[in-house]
């Protein structure tokens, strides 16, 4: 076992272990190739929120037995920009990016938004990255794929010069991969786990790690 590096002072240390996906040469591993190309990427499609929402159910509901469906947070999705991935036909990933100036973060809700993001409005909080199981390759990999076409779509269509986010402790690694580094935790969120962690990321750094994971935009 070895102490996860992508962490700043002041922070619990995160054990990693070899072969995980806090590597970023592990995360493209896990992507098959000849399904990126297959897959069709597409943003703030309203007609494609019904089947969002269904994949969001699927992933977190096993995981949070008896909440309430936070994950279904329309407001949130309207206010932001909701990606989505189709393989032949069927959702395979979603991801959501909110601008931090809409006032409707997550982080802020929760009382975790640092100080110095408060208004930001080159600041995007990144939320709801969800893929499913399935012949189209495993959802870690899916995962990594529409995180790398977002960020590349958010580059070149917004004005962002960051990335913010929270995540358990179990799904924490793809973020150090993709760049990313902890700030802040672990904190408890209500109803949901005590092994919460923020992390930021610069997109510069974002798309150095993983934006050739995608197709392009």
């Amino acid at each position: 076992m070895r102490k996860c590096p992508h962490r700043a002072r002041g922070t619990q240390a995160i054990a990693c272990h070899d072969g995980d996906m806090a590597d970023p040469e592990a995360l493209a591993h896990a992507v098959r190739p000849e399904r990126v190309s297959a897959t069709e990427f597409a943003v703030d499609r309203p007609e494609h929120l019904a089947d969002v929402w269904r994949l969001r159910e699927e992933r977190y509901r096993p995981r949070f037995t008896g909440a309430a469906p936070w994950w279904l947070d329309a407001e949130r999705d309207h206010a932001g920009h909701v990606f989505t991935g189709h393989c032949d036909g069927v959702l395979v990933s979603t991801v959501r990016i909110l601008n931090i100036a809409t006032g409707l973060s997550e982080l802020a809700e929760f009382g975790q938004l640092p100080e110095q993001f408060v208004g930001r409005s080159d600041i995007w909080e990144i939320g709801r990255l969800a893929a499913n199981h399935g012949p189209a390759g495993s959802s870690t990999g899916k995962s990594a794929v529409m995180f790398s076409w977002a960020s590349r779509w958010a580059d070149r269509n917004l004005h962002v010069d960051a990335l913010i986010s929270h995540s358990r402790r179990a799904k924490i690694a793809g973020f150090l991969a993709a760049g990313a580094t902890i700030i802040d935790g672990p904190y408890e969120v209500a109803d949901r786990g005590d092994d919460y962690y923020t992390v930021h990321a610069r997109i510069a750094d974002v798309l150095e790690r993983i934006g050739g994971l995608s197709a392009p935009v």
